[in-house]
């Protein structure tokens, strides 16, 4: 469906998920599809150690949603920072950029910065994260500038998202 991630959940007590991390990636999901559907019966236990952190995601119209869209799951509300709260104990979401998260849906509501995790940037448009060639997200250059306020803005002192000089040095002459 477009999704960026899926993270589900079906198994009690000891079959959690657990020690999941995401950190420093680029990513566009597809504008009708979703940066995180997640599940969890509430009645399981949280899913541990959730790390999201130094990513850049794109647009789209539901941020965060429901894959089971059952009311006894805790990503119910739709709302990323109760989502995550919900289905994730301990959770670390920071330094993270999420492009132009008004247009979203969050829980009936637009996806304001307070919808999220604190610690966390909310570009208007991907001009403003400042890629050297956005392409619409297809087949650009994810490259920060120099003047990008994410260059050198990761937890870490790195540039937020992936380390697009390392793909493109891993990659090459691979066809």
């Amino acid at each position: 469906n477009g999704n960026l991630f899926q993270v589900i959940s079906m198994w009690p007590a000891s079959g959690q998920i657990q020690h999941l991390t995401i950190n420093h990636i680029t990513g566009f999901p597809d504008p009708n599809g979703k940066v995180f559907a997640v599940s969890n019966p509430i009645t399981y236990p949280e899913m541990t150690n959730f790390v999201v952190t130094n990513s850049i995601f794109g647009q789209t119209q539901y941020p965060v949603w429901s894959s089971q869209g059952s009311s006894s799951d805790c990503s119910v509300s739709l709302v990323p920072v109760t989502v995550f709260s919900t289905c994730f104990s301990p959770l670390t979401f920071d330094y993270n950029a999420l492009i132009d998260t008004a247009a979203g849906h969050c829980g009936g509501g637009s996806c304001t910065s307070g919808s999220w995790p604190s610690g966390n940037f909310f570009p208007a448009s991907p001009a403003a994260v400042g890629f050297a060639n956005f392409n619409n997200g297809i087949g650009g250059d994810y490259t920060l500038l120099s003047t990008s306020p994410h260059k050198n803005a990761g937890s870490d002192g790195k540039d937020l998202g992936a380390d697009i000089n390392a793909i493109q040095n891993a990659i090459a002459g691979v066809y």
